[in-house]
Order: C-alpha cells, then structure tokens, then sequence
C-alpha cells in the first residue's frame, strides 16, 4: 500500500523534471540564437557555458571552450584590462567596459563588456558575460 501512495508523488517529481528539462532545452536554444557573446564564468574565471557565438568569434567549438580560463580564451591584452574587472564582479558589483578582442580571422574587434554576478545566499558563484562586438559602431 505504501508503494502506491509515492506513486502520484513520483509522477508529479518526473513531471517537474520533464518540465525544467523542456524549460532548460528552451532557455539553450535562446541564448544560441542570440549574436552577442553571452556565458557564465565561475569563481574560478573559467568558463562553464557559453553561447554559439562564441564559436564564430574564437573558431573553438563550445565544449572546446568549457572550462578554460579568460585568461586562456581571450589572451593579452584583454585579460590586463579585464582583470580588475573580474575582480569588482566576484566581489558582488555588475561592471560594464570597453576593451578589444581578436577574433578568429586576425582583426581587431572593439567590443562593450558587461559582467553580472551570480549571487545566491549572500555568495558570488560567478559571472555572467555579455559582450557586443561596437567595432562597426
């Protein structure tokens, strides 16, 4: 008798997680959609999403990306003039600035920065990365 009494509760757990399942494949597809460079950095400044954009800007499939460093991914002079920037959004505060990146083909890209942190309980986890290529601007 108890086994048939978790049943409904059973059911309404794996329709919850077929739900978040569809809402998640959802969200992906959104964020692959978008132009701008969006991903998600942890504390430890490497990356654990990113969006298909990324892979037209750096010619590096996105889970070739996952788990390396900015530092790694974008190179000089761009990690000098992120890093205290880095430093102010895992400290709690959403910065936006100007820097250059090289894109795959060898020139030069002006781009807008915005990191958002990811707090939760009180802790930053990470970031939140928009970039959006101004050079044509």
């Amino acid at each position: 008798m108890q086994a048939a009494a978790h049943e409904p509760e059973l059911e309404r757990l794996r329709r919850r997680v077929a739900d978040l399942e569809v809402r998640t494949a959802k969200l992906e597809v959104s964020l692959d959609s978008v132009t701008s460079l969006i991903s998600y950095v942890g504390a430890d400044q490497r990356y654990q999403r990113v969006n298909r954009a990324y892979e037209a800007m750096f010619d590096l499939r996105c889970e070739d990306i996952l788990g390396r460093s900015i530092q790694e991914l974008t190179g000089e002079p761009h990690y000098s003039i992120a890093r205290p920037y880095i430093q102010r959004a895992l400290a709690g505060e959403q910065v936006k600035f100007d820097s250059s990146i090289r894109h795959k083909d060898g020139t030069l890209h002006e781009i807008e920065l915005t990191y958002t942190p990811h707090i939760e309980q009180g802790l930053v986890h990470g970031f939140i990365i928009s970039v959006r290529d101004i050079t044509q601007e």
